[in-house]
């Protein structure tokens, strides 16, 4: 039977714990006295699909008293400092305690969050580890980023970085932290996706197509009145960190827009993993001139009035305007356009 972190013996009670070289402490006490450092081992750190921590001690350093391996479960916990833990009960069951690895967060796609660990093997050298925790990424109601954990049997623990993200010139949504626990080397996390504009106060970007990994953040147009020419639609939404502070994040899309027949309206943005994101509009004619066109966009599913485009001759050799009316079967229809190359 495989040693859990949980013993509600209270005869001759054991728990684990974790020091400052990932290796395993395991710990003893009777009848209610003090805990008292039995033995130390080293070895390797893995997950099973249930996430919980599996410490395997090394050949050399396991010996007929120490288990062939031991499994943690608890609830995975990260700090400000993105110092990863794991709260398990203590061995009375009476309050839970964190064990916490040393490590940095590494790496993140659409459905994990990787953690590089530094151990010690029984030779004394370091050695890294990867850990790679199984879920799904999203934006809580503060606009931070935070991963959801998978345990399991419907259960679920939550990973929210504390930090502010913000947006590259390519489009792809990033979070640069302090390395822990130094704070001396700063880290990147990198997300590749795309934008999509769902609602009128609303801002996705999308990590997997199956839509089960997005970040959707509350946010608005940082400006109502668009230009065409400019190639460019900026949004700007708020992130409310720890202790209250607020922080601004303005994200700008870079593009292309095109009118297509029926008055609609989409701009195209080149995201992160080349693909491009189409963002669609409806549109209503408000000004028509033999040298520019002002349009209303509005949301392309729900209706909502969105922003004003401006369609004016470019001041670029690379781009090209046009505005043209018609009368068919006794109806005037309106169409225009602009294509610029970037």
């Amino acid at each position: 039977m495989t040693p859990m972190a949980r013993v509600p013996s209270r005869a001759n009670q054991i728990r684990y714990t974790l020091d400052e070289a990932n290796r395993l402490v395991r710990q003893q006490r009777r009848s209610g006295g003090r805990w008292r450092t039995a033995d130390v081992r080293t070895g390797s750190l893995s997950l099973d699909d249930r996430q919980r921590l599996v410490f395997r001690p090394d050949p050399d350093a396991a010996g007929a008293s120490w288990p062939s391996e031991v499994r943690l479960d608890g609830q995975w916990r990260l700090g400000a400092d993105h110092r990863l833990g794991l709260a398990v009960r203590d061995a009375s069951g009476a309050r839970r305690r964190t064990l916490h690895l040393r490590g940095s967060l590494a790496s993140a796609d659409a459905h994990s969050m990787g953690i590089e660990l530094r151990r010690q093997t029984l030779d004394g050298r370091l050695r890294s580890e990867r850990l790679t925790l199984a879920g799904a990424w999203h934006a809580d109601r503060r606009n931070r980023l935070s991963f959801r954990v998978q345990r399991g049997r419907g259960a679920a623990d939550r990973l929210t970085l504390q930090g502010a993200w913000d947006v590259d010139r390519r489009h792809t949504l990033r979070y640069r932290f302090r390395d822990s626990p130094s704070g001396r080397s700063r880290r990147e996390l990198r997300f590749a996706g795309w934008w999509e504009v769902p609602a009128r106060h609303r801002l996705v970007y999308r990590l997997d197509s199956r839509g089960s990994a997005a970040f959707e953040f509350r946010a608005a147009l940082a400006n109502r009145t668009l230009r065409a020419a400019d190639g460019r639609v900026a949004y700007e939404a708020g992130i409310r960190l720890s202790g209250g502070r607020r922080v601004r994040r303005r994200i700008a899309l870079y593009g292309s827009w095109k009118f297509g027949p029926g008055f609609s309206v989409t701009f195209d943005v080149p995201s992160s993993d080349a693909r491009r994101s189409r963002v669609a509009f409806r549109a209503r004619v408000l000004k028509l001139g033999p040298r520019e066109v002002t349009v209303e966009l509005r949301h392309g599913r729900t209706g909502q009035p969105v922003a004003t485009l401006e369609c004016s001759r470019p001041q670029t050799d690379r781009a090209g305007w046009f505005a043209r009316v018609r009368s068919s079967s006794g109806r005037w229809e309106a169409s225009a356009g602009v294509r610029v190359a970037f």
